[in-house]
């Protein structure tokens, strides 16, 4: 079939016309993702995962009374590198807590069961809780604090309830009213490989900035190695068969020889 002139005219320039937005919009992918590898980072992007959807009072001991619960989550876009996380402000997964109680007595206690949700595919744990006095404490039950949260699932679709008592760790009778924002810290986890190790009931994984902790006195290595982009800053030691790596921040490799 010929095409005339006239029409060849018209269709050249629309054909140019997308091979140049084409390669502009590769070319603006290409540029971004070399500066970003540049830089010594490959980063992906990841919604935040872990919510609070609901809290309230459980129970009080010793005349403790609960005004009020209410909880805000900072939904916010987290650029996390791929190599490792180079610190918990990098993954704004956290979540406040506001909770306003009287705690009379020595001994009086209140306790709030909230309820955690994931909603994306990364797995998190709750690293600390921030936020609170110097003369009260807490303790989380039906969770362990630094452990993934899992219901029937670790990631997208778990819920699960957690128990959080506080009390005093110190008394003054003059102070007995507290309005605190508390801070939940969630963040992910860092893989762990052992070479020449049996790993049988050792850990395979550690919260962001957590300190591992390894007894090898059952099974003595005489030498242990551990390697990771962490160690550089961190350190580790191993005395009398315990090994202890503070702050991992990376993926490691634990070697015995």
């Amino acid at each position: 079939m010929k095409v005339s002139k006239n029409s060849l005219v018209k269709i050249i320039p629309m054909i140019l016309l997308v091979l140049v937005v084409g390669l502009s919009v590769g070319y603006s992918a290409y540029r971004n993702e070399l500066s970003i590898q540049g830089a010594g980072f490959s980063v992906r992007k990841i919604a935040r995962s872990l919510e609070i959807t609901n809290v309230a009072a459980k129970n009080s001991i010793d005349g403790a009374i609960s005004n009020y619960e209410t909880y805000k989550a900072k939904s916010k876009i987290a650029t996390i590198s791929t190599k490792s996380i180079k610190s918990s402000s990098e993954v704004p997964n956290d979540t406040l807590l506001s909770v306003g109680f009287n705690l009379p007595n020595e001994d009086s206690k209140i306790t709030y069961t909230v309820t955690i949700a994931n909603y994306g595919s990364v797995e998190l744990g709750l690293f600390d809780i921030a936020g609170f006095p110097d003369n009260l404490e807490y303790t989380v039950s039906n969770y362990d604090l630094q452990s993934k949260f899992c219901s029937s699932t670790c990631n997208l679709g778990m819920s699960k309830d957690i128990d959080i008592t506080i009390g005093y760790k110190s008394y003054d009778e003059s102070k007995t009213t507290y309005n605190l924002n508390l801070n939940l810290d969630f963040r992910e986890f860092n893989n762990i490989t052992y070479v020449n190790i049996e790993n049988d009931g050792l850990q395979p994984y550690i919260i962001n900035g957590g300190t591992l902790v390894l007894d090898f006195s059952s099974n003595p290595k005489e030498n242990i190695t551990v390697e990771g982009d962490c160690i550089v800053n961190s350190g580790y030691t191993y005395e009398n068969y315990i090994l202890t790596v503070p702050n991992v921040t990376s993926d490691i490799v634990i070697s015995a020889s």
